[in-house]
């Protein structure tokens, strides 16, 4: 046999050693993708079943302000707890409320005033089973404050400052937004800090000078004021103001931050974010009055609940559990809500989780 032969020989058992290789290194990837990862997978769900522990979706319905940070902090926890989808639905607080009532499934709500809960589902009876209440009780977990973001792109923008943002709004400058304070907190809470506002500035006239005479409440109150639109939800109010579409708008700290835009922030004694027992009987001397209700003034407290309609019990637990641990704390402080450190819960303490309630004060 020629060496020339003998070479060629070598050189095909060396491709075709090769080829076998990758068929194999494809194939066996190919099996642990299609076959394995899933199998592993269900495995998984299948362990968590074996132990009683539901597998499935957890609804949540939420604040418009709490999106973005639940959104986050589902994230993470479903990379945690693979066969587990967080599903969340945010609306104003109110409208939240409504939902539920409704038969919207929720096994966890997430409000941006512990009132709305303490007022609309706290010992509130099931239509359907009068033994049962909506709710039991609640968690306070973050706070907020009432702040006048703004696009620095426009002509208002260019111009606002925290003495002279009255005299513009009410010169009919820009356009404004707020929003709706029979869907939303922040709406009423606006009206509130604007209540307050028209007796603070004026007394404090050396640091806040050409406060308008006639008020600022009354003006965005005026269903013929020409430059203020009232939006459904505080966040509604952020998309059209980061494009340019409003000039300002009264909103949360925390929807400034996030949506990265520049904010006016308002004296303590306007914003209702300080929550100090002092502080927080001063804005409870305040109120405003739609042709719905009339709303008292607090120091802003987000709230959480899992209401008696729950059905994915475990994993609503371990979800909530999950916010009010260390590294929820620290995704809600990133998004510019500083959380209650410790929680505080409150309603009927004895009928809330243990693993929810060991996390809190009361």
């Amino acid at each position: 046999m020629s060496d020339d032969l003998k070479l060629s020989r070598g050189v095909g058992v060396k491709i075709l050693a090769v080829i076998l290789i990758t068929g194999i290194i494809l194939g066996g990837t190919a099996l642990y993708y299609g076959w394995y990862v899933p199998q592993r997978e269900q495995q998984q769900q299948n362990v968590l079943s074996w132990f009683g522990l539901p597998t499935g979706n957890v609804n949540i319905l939420c604040a418009g302000s709490l999106s973005k940070v639940l959104t986050k902090a589902a994230q993470q926890f479903e990379a945690k707890h693979p066969g587990i989808t967080i599903f969340i639905s945010a609306h104003g607080s109110l409208e939240c409320i409504n939902l539920l009532k409704q038969g919207m499934q929720c096994d966890i709500i997430f409000v941006s005033d512990f009132k709305v809960i303490k007022n609309n589902l706290y010992l509130v009876p099931l239509p359907s089973n009068p033994s049962i209440n909506y709710a039991d009780w609640w968690v306070d977990f973050v706070r907020n404050q009432i702040v006048i973001a703004y696009n620095p792109t426009t002509t208002v923008g260019q111009l606002i400052t925290d003495t002279n943002w009255y005299t513009i709004l009410t010169a009919g400058q820009g356009k404004w937004a707020r929003a709706n304070p029979d869907a939303d907190p922040c709406g009423y809470r606006t009206l509130i800090a604007l209540n307050i506002s028209d007796t603070y500035y004026p007394d404090h006239s050396d640091e806040y000078p050409n406060y308008p005479l006639g008020g600022v409440l009354n003006y965005v109150t005026n269903p013929g004021c020409p430059n203020v639109v009232v939006a459904a939800k505080e966040s509604d109010i952020m998309g059209p103001l980061q494009a340019g579409q409003y000039d300002a708008g009264f909103t949360y700290l925390s929807l400034a931050i996030q949506f990265g835009l520049p904010y006016i922030e308002l004296p303590a004694n306007v914003s209702l974010g300080d929550a100090s027992p002092e502080y927080d009987d001063w804005y409870s001397l305040w109120s405003i009055t739609t042709p719905a209700k009339t709303y008292w003034g607090s120091a802003i407290k987000y709230a959480a609940s899992i209401p008696n309609t729950v059905k994915n019990v475990y994993w609503a637990i371990e979800f909530l559990r999950f916010m009010l641990s260390p590294e929820g704390q620290a995704i809600l402080a990133n998004g510019g809500q500083p959380p209650v450190n410790p929680p505080v819960a409150e309603g009927n303490i004895a009928k809330i989780p243990s693993q929810i309630l060991s996390l809190c004060t009361y």
